[in-house]
């Protein structure tokens, strides 16, 4: 494991953090404003509590609340950061993938440009 793996898995669990955070802060509000949330079912209904989160900030503020867009936001900096480090582990060695495949001319045009 390299530094930048160690850097992409910190900012993966950063992003996530960040998201879990954003779900129940919206989770909380929507306790506060009356609806009848279970903080035990949460996982299950987590995305209908942050529809109702947008369409109640929409309907008070004629706006989305901001926690929305943060909830969105920190999940898709997550995927983003996840599939960034599993494409620069598999990256290094793809040439070999091309070599078990049988196309050692493009294992090699491969192998050279990495080596630039």
């Amino acid at each position: 494991m390299n530094s930048t793996d160690i850097i992409l898995i910190a900012l993966l669990l950063f992003f996530m953090s960040i998201h879990l955070a954003s779900a129940m802060m919206m989770y909380q509000y929507m306790i506060q404003r009356g609806e009848k949330l279970s903080i035990f079912l949460m996982r299950l209904k987590i995305f209908s509590a942050i529809s109702k989160y947008r369409n109640v900030t929409k309907q008070e503020s004629g706006q989305t609340g901001y926690l929305f867009y943060v909830w969105i936001i920190s999940v898709n900096l997550a995927i983003s950061s996840f599939i960034l480090m599993v494409v620069l582990d598999i990256l290094p060695h793809i040439h070999e993938y091309i070599i078990v495949i049988g196309n050692t001319k493009a294992a090699s045009i491969f192998s050279n440009i990495l080596s630039l």
